[in-house]
């Protein structure tokens, strides 16, 4: 009796040897992926920094004016004073809209001029407002916000510049445009979908940092 109660003690103590092993390899693996969770949590919050402070130095003006709520006459001109800017020569201009359900079209075309004493730069564009189903091509409830795609800002910083614009639209008084802006920036994908992207992917790194990604 004495000897089977030994070798019991015996296969006891392989028993908990072996259960000791793998505990001290899940102790070094969950150390490992903490490391690697603090550093992508680094990296991200580094990007975070890194995108806002782009989206904010990256626009060097921008202001909306309103318009007449009985519409847009076509010999009412906008003109936007621009201030002296640095980096003028590679500067991007968009035009930005927010239109309402009153609009008659689906798609508007305007004039945007770019003048000084001397020069008088000119540039037709068509924004698509909704496709053929009627289907509004920007998101809104009350209003819908359109964009086009940049223009370059070709006007030396040597002299007072304006933008001008004005729609060529057939109504003599367009409905539907409750307000018409202008945006310069350094580069010409910050408009509205580039700072929409720039939201998502900082959605991402915030689910990133929370660890709920």
């Amino acid at each position: 009796v004495p000897r089977r109660s030994g070798r019991r003690k015996k296969s006891h103590k392989r028993r908990s040897h072996q259960l000791r092993t793998p505990q001290r390899a899940e102790n070094v693996n969950l150390t490992a992926r903490d490391m690697d969770i603090t550093r992508v949590k680094s990296i991200a919050a580094a990007l975070c920094i890194a995108l806002l402070a782009a989206c904010h130095s990256d626009t060097l003006y921008h202001t909306y004016l309103p318009l007449p709520s009985e519409g847009w006459q076509a010999t009412d001109t906008l003109r936007f004073d621009l201030p002296e800017l640095t980096d003028a020569h590679s500067g991007h201009v968009f035009v930005d809209l927010r239109v309402s359900e009153q609009i008659p079209y689906r798609l508007l075309r305007l004039v945007l001029e770019q003048r000084t004493d001397s020069i008088r730069l000119r540039d037709t564009l068509t924004i698509p407002l909704a496709d053929h189903q009627g289907q509004w091509l920007a998101k809104g409830t009350v209003l819908h916000e359109f964009e086009t795609e940049s223009v370059p800002l070709r006007l030396p910083s040597q002299q007072p510049r304006q933008l001008l614009l004005y729609h060529i639209m057939p109504r003599q008084t367009m409905p539907g445009v409750t307000e018409a802006g202008v945006r310069v920036t350094k580069s010409p994908f910050l408009g509205i979908e580039g700072q929409k992207n720039i939201q998502n992917i900082l959605v991402i790194i915030s689910k990133i940092l929370n660890n709920n990604f």
